[in-house]
C-alpha cells in the first residue's frame, strides 16, 4: 500500500514531467531552463496534487511562507536554524484539513553544488515542523531537473549515487525519477543539444529523524 509520500512523489513527478513539455509547447520552443520559470513547474504540480487529493480533503499553497506554516502546523515554538528564515517560502505546501503536511521545493538542476543550502533547508524545515516538534509536517521533497546532452552515458542511477555521496545525511533521502524524451535546448558549456530530461525528487520522511 503505499503511503501518502509516495503518492505525493509520484504525483509531482508526473505532473513536472507534463509540464516542461507543455512549457514547451506554449512558448514555441523555449524550454523551463531557457526561461527559468520554475514556478511554472510548481503550479502545474500544485494543480495536480489538489486535483488528486481534494477528496481527502486536500489543499495546496504556493509560496507559503515558513513561519505560515510553522504556525499551522502547531509544532512547538522555541529558536529556530539560522536557514529558516522566517521571511523564506516553500515553494509548494500540502495540506490535509488545514494542516500542512509536506513542503516541496522546485529547481532546475539536479547537482550537488547547487543543492547545498536548499537541501539543508528542506531538511530542517520538515524536522523542525514534524512529529518530533509536535508538528504535522510529514515530509519534505526536492524536486530537481537535469538536462541529459545527446550521446551521454550517464544513468539516472548513476546520477542519485553520486548525488548521495555528496553529503554526510544524518537521515538519506529517498530518490526516485522520470524522464522525458526530446529536443531541450543547447547546453551553454559544451554546446549540444540536450536529447532528454530527467526529473528527480529527493523525499525525507519526518517520522525518521531525530529532534535536537
Amino acid at each position: 500500500m503505499k503511503t501518502t509520500r509516495q503518492t505525493i512523489v509520484n504525483c509531482a513527478l508526473e505532473a513536472a514531467k507534463r509540464s516542461v513539455s507543455r512549457y514547451q509547447e506554449m512558448s514555441g520552443g523555449k524550454t523551463v531552463h531557457d526561461h527559468a520559470i520554475e514556478t511554472f513547474i510548481s503550479s502545474k504540480v500544485a494543480e495536480a496534487l489538489y486535483d488528486l487529493r481534494k477528496d481527502h480533503d486536500a489543499t495546496v499553497a504556493l509560496e507559503a511562507p515558513f513561519h505560515e506554516v510553522h504556525a499551522l502546523s502547531l509544532a512547538r515554538k522555541g529558536r529556530m536554524p539560522d536557514i529558516l528564515s522566517p521571511t523564506a517560502r516553500f515553494d509548494i505546501c500540502y495540506f490535509e484539513g488545514g494542516r500542512p503536511i509536506g513542503v516541496i521545493e522546485v529547481k532546475k538542476r539536479f547537482a550537488a553544488f547547487k543543492a547545498d543550502d536548499d537541501i539543508n533547508r528542506l531538511f530542517l524545515a520538515t524536522r523542525r515542523f514534524g512529529p518530533k516538534y509536535g508538528g504535522s509536517i510529514k515530509f519534505g521533497i526536492w524536486l530537481a531537473l537535469q538536462r541529459i546532452p545527446e550521446g551521454s552515458k550517464s544513468t539516472a542511477k548513476a546520477q542519485i549515487a553520486k548525488f548521495l555521496q555528496s553529503f554526510e545525511w544524518s537521515v538519506e533521502p529517498s530518490i526516485s525519477h522520470r524522464e522525458v524524451e526530446g529536443e531541450f535546448g543547447k547546453l551553454k558549456k559544451s554546446g549540444k543539444t540536450a536529447t532528454k530530461l530527467r526529473i528527480f525528487a529527493a523525499s525525507f520522511d519526518a517520522k525518521e529523524m531525530k529532534a535536537d
